[in-house]
């Protein structure tokens, strides 16, 4: 990504547009915003004169990851984010955003929001990952070498830490160098209980009510793992991927083994042969980066490969193939997430594109009531809504109360109402 051009250059509100196929190509089809290199000289007085972009927070940083919640004093929308930077200075700011009305020049007004910055705190490294309590609590977990956790303290305006934990002990020196920490979970059912996944081939549970050690520990993949989430509605099972590009449950009543959901499968042509065996471990090695479990369905699980435009729904019930492909995207996705009460999943990729999946219509469900089109792999090729941005969206997240999405895209988060 060329840093240097994330700056806001766009001065329309951000909307979803409903996917059309008319037989032009489906990035035509978006809103476009006005890019930079066919943006007109504005002289500086008339700048001041232009319409703000609504909904809309800019940082002097590229921005990497974001989480939105609620803000229990005031009922304003309250979201974290965190800087990418390869240095040792990255940042935590959190923003709040208060209710607005959006004037549009045909006369028609719009619900809005008015972001500004409460507070700021500084971190070492960059953020691999960081979330709201899901319990309501004001108070934020990151990863990075390290698990954080940050209590949000609203009226002084600044995030104290409270906790640091890395794989094997509590507060541990800040000038030694551990195994980061690749992601983590933090569970709705027992919010005392987080996850984490590492590039050391572990995941660690911890119970934040006794932290002087972890609750578990367990070598869960052959490499390094990429990301981890508990299923819904379960303080016990969770799923992993990693570089080994296998999808793994595990239960932590029962660690003595894992249950393998997806692997890369290898052709049925390849045999024994020494060029077949190159080809089999070609296909082996495609790494899972992200996964995605529903929060409504306790059984689907979203994921997708490493330089893959493709995602693949899973179905615990019918393990080894996905049950649906969705494929919309024209280049790399870097993020997924379910809505939090329904079967939708909002997606974001390096084709500067957010895009909303519905997998409870008939288009994405056509399935008989026996499960055998399960094993036919079914392929929903567009998406029900979709959002464009001016550069790549690194990670995209749903509102508490999934009315809103946001992005993040270059140095700024862009909320959009849906």
């Amino acid at each position: 990504m060329d840093w240097s051009k994330a700056k806001r250059s766009s001065i329309s509100a951000g909307s979803f547009k409903p996917y059309y196929d008319n037989g032009a190509p489906y990035h035509q089809q978006f809103q476009q915003f006005q890019s930079p290199s066919s943006s007109p000289i504005i002289a500086p007085q008339l700048q001041q004169q232009l319409p703000s972009r609504s909904a809309y927070y800019e940082t002097h940083w590229p921005l990497f990851n974001c989480d939105w919640s609620k803000n229990n004093h005031n009922s304003n929308e309250l979201i974290a984010l965190s800087t990418y930077r390869e240095d040792s200075i990255n940042k935590i700011e959190v923003i709040e955003g208060s209710p607005s009305t959006v004037e549009h020049i045909n006369g028609t007004t719009s619900e809005g929001l008015d972001f500004y910055k409460n507070c700021e705190h500084n971190v070492d490294l960059p953020i691999t990952k960081l979330l709201w309590d899901p319990s309501g609590i004001e108070r934020l977990i990151i990863t990075n070498d390290r698990l954080t956790l940050l209590n949000y303290d609203y009226l002084n305006q600044k995030l104290d830490e409270k906790i640091s934990l890395v794989n094997g002990s509590l507060n541990s020196q800040k000038n030694r160098s551990y195994p980061p920490l690749t992601s983590f979970d933090w569970n709705k059912v027992s919010p005392n209980l987080i996850l984490t996944s590492s590039i050391d081939t572990t995941c660690t549970v911890w119970d934040l009510n006794h932290v002087q050690s972890p609750h578990t520990q367990l070598i869960a993949h052959d490499s390094e793992v990429f990301d981890v989430q508990f299923l819904s509605n379960s303080k016990d099972i969770f799923a992993s991927v990693g570089c080994d590009g296998s999808m793994r449950v595990f239960d932590l009543r029962c660690l003595d083994h894992s249950t393998i959901i997806y692997e890369p499968q290898v052709p049925i042509s390849v045999t024994a042969s020494t060029s077949s065996t190159s080809g089999a471990s070609e296909i082996n090695n495609t790494p899972l980066l992200r996964l995605a479990t529903s929060n409504s369905d306790s059984y689907i699980i979203a994921t997708f490969a490493s330089k893959s435009q493709d995602i693949q729904i899973m179905d615990m019930r019918f393990p080894g193939l996905p049950i649906l492909t969705l494929r919309g995207h024209s280049s790399n996705l870097n993020s997924i997430k379910w809505h939090p009460t329904q079967s939708v999943l909002l997606s974001a990729g390096d084709d500067c594109q957010a895009m909303i999946w519905d997998i409870s219509k008939p288009s994405a469900k056509s399935l008989d009531a026996d499960k055998q089109n399960y094993k036919n792999n079914i392929v929903v090729d567009h998406p029900d809504f979709a959002y464009n941005e001016n550069l790549e969206i690194n990670q995209a997240t749903w509102s508490k109360n999934g009315d809103w999405i946001g992005v993040v895209s270059g140095k700024g988060f862009q909320g959009v109402k849906v």
